[in-house]
């Protein structure tokens, strides 16, 4: 209750108890005996006993109003604040799918052509994806043998391996410090390039792609498993390509989480299953059903 609406009442109460003392000796001037002084005293009171109930019921009425009309603007409010934050989600997931097409997809388009070319994308294609979750050292262990990790181990370390980054250096135009280009000349007098590639520094920039792109894929992660960002608006369009870039990634990932101990990526875990067990569904026939939901993700409601 305001303090205007308290001054209200404080007046009306003191006009109804001057009113009521005046009454009385209004009716005692005018009554000659005792008893008829009494029964209109009686009556008086009575009118004025309705009156202040009419008057107490008046003032709840226009309380449980103004209360109706608080809470009103209160829910109305929230609700505004609600569609600003539900507008900023989206907005933020957009901006993650341009994130995603800038730090993620052209990085793991160079770790994929690698693993590719060495054979290590064939050995991780084995795993299914319904069964990588914990993304751990214990569970890599059921999902591949160890003379499958120790295969993958030889090959990171064989010349095999080294000439699938070398290769892939020059097709997407990495690690350019690495290249030491030098000129001869023949003996007919014809200028011949020569490239040299300097392996400590190559492979020093391609670990800092694979680190890169696992930072960058926590970060993009993050957003959505902690609801800055709304998932569903860029599902559809990136769940495919992220599913089969955590597969590529699960051995990098799993061989540095120890069992039981604080894990590397959680973000990055979290969205992939998030994403594996929608995906899942929907291939389970569920397709139809949660088509009108996922196609568009989230959207802002609309007024005509």
């Amino acid at each position: 209750m305001g303090k205007n609406q308290f001054k209200k009442i404080i007046f009306i109460t003191c006009i109804i108890i001057f009113l009521y003392i005046v009454g009385i000796v209004i009716v005692g001037i005018l009554c000659e005996d005792m008893e008829s002084v009494c029964y209109f005293s009686q009556i008086y009171s009575a009118l004025f006993v309705v009156c202040g109930v009419v008057i107490a019921m008046m003032q709840y009425i226009i309380t449980s109003n103004e209360q109706t009309n608080t809470r009103k603007r209160e829910l109305e409010l929230r609700e505004k604040e609600m569609l600003e934050i539900e507008k900023d989600r989206i907005q933020n997931a957009i901006n993650l799918a341009n994130y995603y097409k800038d730090n993620i997809l052209d990085n793991i388009f160079i770790i994929d052509s690698i693993y590719e070319d060495t054979g290590i994308k064939a050995i991780l294609e084995n795993i299914k994806l319904e069964d990588m979750i914990e993304f751990d050292q214990h569970e890599l262990k059921k999902l591949l043998s160890a003379d499958k990790q120790k295969q993958i181990a030889e090959i990171v370390n064989s010349d095999t391996f080294r000439n699938a980054v070398a290769k892939n250096s020059i097709i997407y135009g990495f690690a350019e410090q690495a290249k030491i280009i030098t000129t001869t000349e023949n003996d007919e007098g014809q200028v011949q390039k020569n490239l040299t590639i300097n392996e400590m520094e190559l492979f020093r920039e391609y670990s800092n792609i694979l680190n890169m792109l696992l930072n960058n894929t926590e970060y993009f992660a993050m957003n959505f498993t902690h609801k800055t960002a709304d998932e569903s608006v860029v599902y559809q369009s990136l769940h495919t390509t992220y599913l089969a870039m955590m597969r590529i990634l699960y051995f990098d990932i799993s061989q540095n989480n120890q069992y039981g101990e604080e894990k590397l990526y959680t973000n990055a875990i979290e969205l992939f299953n998030i994403w594996r067990t929608r995906a899942q569904h929907q291939r389970d026939g569920g397709i139809e059903l949660q088509r009108g939901t996922i196609a568009k993700g989230a959207e802002l409601p609309y007024n005509k």
